[in-house]
This record gives C-alpha cells, sequence and structure tokens, in this order.
C-alpha cells in the first residue's frame, strides 16, 4: 500500500505542472495583449492611424491632432471605400481641424507590417523622425514590436480604452498568429 501512495504522489508532480502551464497559458497569453504598456501621449512629427475596426481609434487620432500632439495626420486606408470610417478621414468629411496635412495611405501589403513599412518610407520623404501610432489594446504590442523592428522612428503607440469583450477571443487568436506569421517571416 505504501509503494503505491508514493507512487501516486509521484504522478501528482507533472500533472500539476501541466495544469499550472495551461492555466498559465490559457490566463497569461490574453492578458499579455489585453493590458500591454501604455505610452502617454507625446508630441510627434505624425499621428498615425492604422486601418481597422471602427472602434474609437480614428476618433481617438484625430482628437490627438486637435490637441497639438502633431498636425500631420496619417490615415492607413488600404481598402479604400470599402473602410467607411477610414475613407471618410481620408476623404475630409471627418478631419481634424488642426491637422496641417492629411495623408490618406494605402500601405502595401495590407498588414502591420506593411503599414510600418509605408510609414518609414512616407517619415523619409516628409523629413519625420517620429510618430504617435493609434491603434487598439490588444494590437498595441505587435504594433510596438512592427515598428520598432521595421522603421528607425521613434514610436509611441496609444490605444483606445474601449474593448469588445465579446471579439477578446478573435483579438488574441489574430494577435498570436501575426507574431507567428511576423517571426517566421522576419519580413523586415
Amino acid at each position: 500500500m505504501g509503494h503505491r501512495k508514493a507512487q501516486r504522489r509521484d504522478n501528482r508532480g507533472p500533472k500539476i505542472v501541466a495544469i499550472l502551464v495551461s492555466a498559465l497559458l490559457v490566463v497569461g497569453i490574453p492578458t499579455w495583449f489585453l493590458f500591454p504598456p501604455r505610452d502617454g501621449s507625446v508630441e510627434s512629427d505624425a499621428v498615425v492611424v492604422l486601418a481597422g475596426a471602427s472602434d474609437g481609434r480614428h476618433q481617438l487620432a484625430a482628437q490627438l491632432i486637435e490637441e497639438g500632439f502633431s498636425q500631420n495626420f496619417v490615415v492607413s486606408n488600404p481598402d479604400g471605400e470599402i473602410e467607411k470610417v477610414g475613407y471618410s478621414f481620408c476623404q475630409g468629411n471627418s478631419q481634424p481641424k488642426n491637422a496641417e496635412e492629411v495623408f490618406c495611405m494605402q500601405p502595401k501589403p495590407g498588414t502591420t507590417t506593411g503599414e510600418a513599412l509605408t510609414m518609414e518610407k512616407l517619415a523619409g520623404e516628409e523629413g519625420w523622425a517620429s510618430v504617435t501610432v493609434v491603434t487598439n489594446r490588444p494590437h498595441a504590442r505587435r504594433v510596438r514590436t512592427n515598428f520598432e523592428r521595421c522603421t528607425d522612428l521613434d514610436t509611441t503607440v496609444v490605444s483606445v480604452d474601449d474593448l469588445d469583450i465579446v471579439r477578446v477571443p478573435m483579438h488574441v487568436a489574430r494577435e498570436v498568429a501575426g507574431y507567428i506569421k511576423f517571426w517566421i517571416n522576419s519580413p523586415c
């Protein structure tokens, strides 16, 4: 009997480790994406709003322009008219009043890395050294990685506070896949 109890205790160790590792992955990975480091708004040569959902990012970027953090407003709009909110900011309907210049960026490819590479090129043409990039919270870490690895720009990442809880699993899955693709392809 004593031998069986000792054997059962020995089997518990790997099970406990497996449970802890699983819990860490299930809780840790989403938490890592959903609670990125938060940069404060700072003056920069341009405020760049990345393409994506109508989640308030365009309005936040416009607010930063109106508050004087930059005079140059860049809207990533790879899908043109299909992306209605981004398109309205590109076409002047929703542009911030304090914007000296508005640039409608069509990144090639239409990915986060494409946005970083296209922004690097635009910044070079305009003589910019710093950008404030606006996106959503789950995307903030990958944006920072792309801009830090693919550009020489001093990059501040600002994200909208709101988070659609229903879409969290999709956001986390997209970010994990995006990181895997980034590290495998080394696109910069």
